[in-house]
């Protein structure tokens, strides 16, 4: 303390890149690390050979100052290339308080200490901490591991307690592991938490890779969801095997309180400010007259990263980023990270693999492959929620075309390009656009007051796109009649976007057994059960 008011900094670090965090953390200082952490210090400090400041603490058993770290930032999941993860370092020791620490912080179970290939459960096993075994078992840790196998460690440095133990522990798991499913099949709340608190991992799956998420949405527990959703490192992103992640499930079924529950989820984190990507030339997306966009990565995950050509066009992706930031919805790309936001600005966001709608429909006319799969109604549902949301925060999008509805074989169906989008104002540029989506008003000369109906206007031409017979007089399918109240020429004519997405919800209310593709394994499994 006393250096640090003389002047000291708190992240200066000695030859080897050892600051005074890995000191603190080292003797289980944990009150020194919270002033270290508010003088300017890195709770994830590396030393030159990669040793973290939690290696630091787990390794010592330090419990109080590995909460106080974690509590102050430091991220559970540490491994690298040359850091041993905090995981298997209190693995090793025997430290099961620090263990539990960091498997509620969300750190991997089965995270590898990659100079070794060994996990938490066979550095324990081989180490005799028949304690920590079970825990790391009951936690969803790999038993079978091909290069490592936690039987073996055992048996190979004669620890019989231990073999006997996983044996034991491999029937238990198994049955107990069904329990814990089948619960959450059921929406058995009290009967999950208490399998949870048993020490079970949040991250089980069943034989069709679904969650436990999953099984929530597809059986209407929102009660159920609720809770898991407060379970740390939870897995609300995961693919199952029939191509569904738990948002879209929700999405399909019409569930809007589960869609509100896991968006709420995602959005809870900041978007962060990133370091500038230049664009490879073999990963260009796509280009226009303002920008270009092009694939990069963040974190080992695949974005789309937005540039300007003319960093004096910037006010656009400035407005782009702020109502994105302000306005998020489920429906919309999600901006992942920003680069420059004040002079050069990009913009990361979520990668959709499945390109646009207007090369998707050219696709489906030709019989061209598609990368995903999905149905018009799918689509118009996900747009009309889309401008839902939109409007209630007083935004029009303004460009809603087929250009600008993205599709993923991992997002779903999605609104982008909200570049052009504004506030509703008393008056609001003419000429933006294009022209054939364009409603009557906004091509005025006068600068006459529009507002969201021009969003709507659009949503009557979008359904033409996907139905072409609308056109056809005397035509009384639903989406004919929605599709000319779309395209009143009075804007006090057409409906709102909420109305649209009530008559929208029966029409895929009626289709549900045949989008949602798990539906039928789940039923047959709650019935077997």
């Amino acid at each position: 303390m006393q250096l640090l008011q003389a002047g000291m900094s708190a992240v200066d670090a000695d030859m080897a890149g050892i600051t005074a965090m890995h000191f603190a953390a080292m003797r289980g200082h944990y009150a020194m690390l919270h002033v270290l952490s508010n003088a300017g210090g890195d709770v994830n400090a590396a030393s030159l050979d990669g040793t973290t400041v939690l290696r630091c603490a787990a390794t010592g058993g330090h419990s109080a100052a590995v909460a106080a770290l974690l509590e102050l930032g430091a991220h559970a999941n540490d491994g690298t290339a040359t850091n041993v993860p905090s995981l298997v370092a209190a693995a090793e020791h025997g430290h099961l308080d620090v263990v539990d620490l960091l498997l509620q912080a969300g750190a991997d179970v089965n995270t590898i200490a990659r100079q070794t290939g060994a996990t938490a459960l066979y550095i324990a096993a081989s180490r005799g901490h028949e304690a920590v075994v079970r825990r790391l078992v009951y936690a969803g840790a790999t038993l079978d591991t091909a290069a490592k196998v936690p039987l073996t460690a055992a048996m190979t440095n004669d620890r019989m307690a231990i073999v006997h133990l996983l044996e034991a522990l491999c029937v238990e798991y198994r049955a107990v592991e069904k329990t814990l499913l089948h619960a959450a099949r059921l929406g058995d709340v009290d009967g999950v938490l208490a399998l949870l608190d048993k020490g079970l991992s949040a991250h089980e799956v069943d034989e069709h890779e679904n969650t436990l998420v999953h099984l929530a949405v597809l059986g209407g527990h929102r009660a159920l969801l609720a809770v898991l959703l407060q379970q740390p490192g939870i897995p609300t992103m995961r693919i199952n095997k029939f191509g569904e992640s738990p948002m879209m499930l929700a999405i399909k079924m019409a569930a809007d309180d589960m869609v509100h529950l896991l968006h709420t989820t995602a959005q809870a984190t900041t978007v962060p400010l990133v370091p500038r990507r230049s664009p490879p030339p073999t990963a260009l997306l796509g280009f226009g007259g303002s920008g270009i966009v092009f694939r990069d990565t963040l974190d080992g995950v695949d974005v789309a990263v937005k540039m300007l050509k003319n960093r004096h066009d910037a006010s656009h992706f400035r407005r782009e980023i702020s109502v994105m930031k302000a306005n998020p919805s489920p429906y919309v790309v999600r901006l992942v990270a920003t680069a420059d936001e004040d002079t050069d600005p990009q913009l990361l966001l979520e990668f959709m693999d499945g390109g646009d709608l207007a090369s998707y429909l050219n696709a489906e006319m030709t019989q061209a492959p598609a990368a995903v799969g999905y149905s018009h109604v799918e689509i118009a549902w996900a747009v009309a929620n889309a401008l839902k949301d939109l409007h209630a925060r007083n935004i029009v999008h303004r460009d809603i075309k087929t250009q600008n509805i993205l599709l993923s074989s991992v997002h779903y169906i999605k609104v982008a390009d909200l570049g052009i989008a504004k506030g509703v104002a008393m008056h609001m540029t003419t000429g933006v656009g294009t022209t054939e989506w364009k409603a009557p008003e906004v091509s005025t000369s006068s600068r006459e007051t529009y507002g969201t109906p021009v969003d709507i206007f659009a949503f009557g031409v979008l359904l033409e796109k996907l139905y072409p017979d609308v056109v056809e007089q005397d035509n009384s399918a639903w989406y004919a009649v929605l599709a000319k109240r779309c395209k009143a020429i009075n804007p006090a004519d057409r409906p709102t976007a909420i109305e649209i997405v009530n008559n929208l919800r029966p029409e895929l209310l009626a289709k549900q057994s045949k989008l949602v593709l798990s539906l039928r394994a789940f039923r047959n499994d709650q019935v077997r059960c």
